[in-house]
């Protein structure tokens, strides 16, 4: 199975399927990995348990501020010459 970012909608479900479900019938019914639900479950709860509206809200702010390599260092522009 290959990675993917979890989306909204499937944040949203996975608040209607976690009443009495563990993360791994979670998983099974939206066709991810268990880890991944059980990951996005303790990242994203609060005081009030889960929710999807404050657990998408939190994932675009992580994604903003989340570090992104970039190949075109300073020493690699010194190098460049026009």
């Amino acid at each position: 199975m290959n990675y993917k970012q979890l989306t909204s909608r499937t944040i949203t479900n996975l608040r209607d399927k976690k009443s009495g479900k563990c993360p791994k019938e979670i998983a099974d019914d939206l066709n991810r990995s268990p880890s991944s639900i059980s990951g996005a479950l303790k990242r994203n709860k609060g005081r009030r348990g889960y929710r999807p509206l404050q657990a998408n809200e939190l994932s675009k702010q992580r994604r903003k501020i989340a570090f992104k390599a970039s190949k075109l260092t300073t020493e690699v522009t010194g190098c460049i010459t026009i």
